[in-house]
């Protein structure tokens, strides 16, 4: 179990969101620069997805078909599609964000910005 989770930085378990969903945990692997795909009950990797430079912090969307991801060396916010597993957007952000808040409405996303200290607010639907 420990070499299973030895190379990652943050896990963003879904667990009671939607019954496809909810034996999945998400976790990413900021040194090879992927994000491993866990199914809870069995404790296997059961899909490895390449994503961007150093990614840091993840987080689900309210509608829980999105995730969120921290791509802190590109200094972008990746967006993963769940049903395909494929990243399917880009948004912009600061210097190395780190960690981010999904604003109740599912549009606004506040991002953490650790080199430059200041948070970045992106609408999601504009990309702006």
């Amino acid at each position: 179990m420990t070499s299973l989770f030895k190379h990652t930085a943050l896990a963003a378990m879904i667990g009671l969101s939607t019954p496809a969903l909810a034996s999945l945990a998400y976790v990413s692997n900021e040194k090879d620069n992927t994000l491993s795909v866990i199914d809870t009950e069995s404790m296997e990797v059961v899909d490895t997805i390449e994503v961007g430079a150093r990614p840091r912090g993840i987080l689900l969307s309210k509608d829980y078909t999105k995730l969120y991801i921290c791509a802190s060396d590109d200094d972008t916010v990746q967006v993963l599609d769940l049903a395909t597993r494929k990243i399917v957007d880009t948004l912009p952000s600061g210097e190395d964000p780190e960690q981010f808040s999904l604003h109740p409405n599912n549009k606004h996303l506040y991002i953490a910005n650790e080199d430059d200290a200041i948070v970045t607010v992106v609408d999601v639907t504009n990309k702006d």
